[in-house]
């Protein structure tokens, strides 16, 4: 690679592995219910199951920065990403409940490694480089997802479903393959950071915090949308669809742009206008009564979700040690996904479906109250974080 890189040169890269990891979990996606009529899953077993895919992702994630400070970035996507493809057409053709769950565990803890790894390595080529891309390399993970899903939809209509994970498994190593030539070597090490891998700093998981948040808020979209816009607004179930289909489609377009915002604005201020929408668009339901409304109000909140979470994995990339902050961050931002929804399902079970959207709000509020932990060198306690260099105007 020259030494200053095109644009390509600088994206491409990392956003095929996005794009990778999102198309494995979407091919994933139509194989859920192959699943439950193969082994005959009752919907709690069903759930039980699945809940071992985020766990071992949640596990892994936890350990990625210790292992990325060994390897490198690059080189734990590269083996988690194999990993990840080759368990795909295992886990759809597990013979047992057993052997399912421990598919899921494993296949869920590659692609989670994967997660951090290309987060991390995402960082570094903003550092590096002194440029956006984090936000567009969000974005390719859900074009990634939405192809894979597409693709994998199509493909069932015209083979079984093993053969069907065996093609789109053969198509993404190909994927993988063209997309990895280029991604960056390893930093040399920075004393005394293979020690500090295993003690997150105050400011990773402060925005550790604020992206379990800002998780458990897409999480509160996407499990009760439907359901609140079906069952307590009497939407009927196409109107009651379009609630996530829309909240998703504006957050795919906000983080295609997302890249150009960062160029004009701080972090601070991305994050604070964003969580202003998101909780404008998340009250519209509760407040107006209508389902129209309430739809328009999940595109609005999509559009201002759509680059927090990419911004504050790219202030978690600009402190001391990145490795393990980015692990920090992504761990405590997928935990924040999986407690969300049995959490919410009981303040639904307790009071209404409106007030699961009520109080993603006022989760969104305490984002934009905190959003200066995206500036660390505005306080001088947490200025020892910030790695050399990543001070200063774009490190907003």
């Amino acid at each position: 690679m020259p030494e200053t890189p095109t644009f390509l040169e600088r994206w491409r890269p990392t956003s095929a592995m996005f794009f990778v990891n999102g198309a494995t979990f979407g091919v994933w996606s139509t194989q859920i219910l192959l699943a439950k009529n193969r082994l005959e899953l009752d919907p709690l077993v069903l759930g039980r199951l699945l809940l071992l895919l985020g766990l071992g992702g949640v596990a892994a994630m936890a350990a990625s920065g210790w292992i990325m400070q060994r390897l490198g970035s690059a080189r734990l996507i590269r083996l988690s990403a194999i990993a990840f493809i080759l368990l795909l057409p295992a886990t759809c053709m597990a013979p047992s409940n057993l052997l399912l769950g421990l598919c899921l565990f494993v296949f869920g803890a590659s692609g989670g490694s994967m997660d951090v790894a290309m987060n991390a390595h995402g960082a570094d080529v903003e550092q590096r480089y002194d440029c956006h891309h984090m936000s567009s390399f969000h974005g390719m993970w859900s074009v990634g997802g939405l192809v894979g899903a597409s693709a994998g939809g199509l493909l069932l209509t015209l083979f079984s479903g093993p053969v069907q994970s065996l093609i789109m498994a053969g198509l993404l190593c190909l994927a993988f393959l063209w997309g990895q030539r280029g991604l960056l070597p390893p930093r040399p090490m920075i004393p005394g950071a293979r020690h500090a891998a295993l003690r997150p700093t105050p400011i990773a998981l402060i925005i550790g915090v604020l992206t379990g948040l800002c998780f458990a808020a897409e999480g509160a979209v996407f499990d009760w949308a439907s359901i609140y816009l079906n069952e307590q607004m009497a939407a009927a179930a196409a109107v009651a669809g379009i609630g996530y289909a829309a909240f998703s489609g504006t957050m795919s377009v906000g983080r295609f742009g997302g890249d150009l915002l960062r160029k004009r604005f701080s972090s601070t201020t991305i994050i604070r206008v964003g969580c202003g929408l998101a909780v404008v668009g998340l009250l519209a339901g509760p407040v107006s009564g209508s389902p129209i409304l309430a739809v328009l109000g999940f595109a609005v909140a999509g559009l201002g979700l759509s680059n927090i979470v990419p911004v504050l994995i790219s202030a978690a990339g600009a402190t001391r040690n990145p490795e393990a902050a980015i692990a920090t961050v992504t761990t405590l931002g997928y935990g924040g996904l999986l407690l969300a929804p049995p959490l919410l399902g009981f303040v639904a079970h307790v009071s209404s479906f409106a007030m699961i959207f009520i109080i993603t709000a006022l989760a969104c509020l305490v984002i934009a109250v905190a959003a200066n932990a995206t500036r660390p060198a505005a306080s001088n306690v947490l200025e020892g974080d910030l790695a050399p260099g990543a001070a200063g105007p774009r490190s907003h």
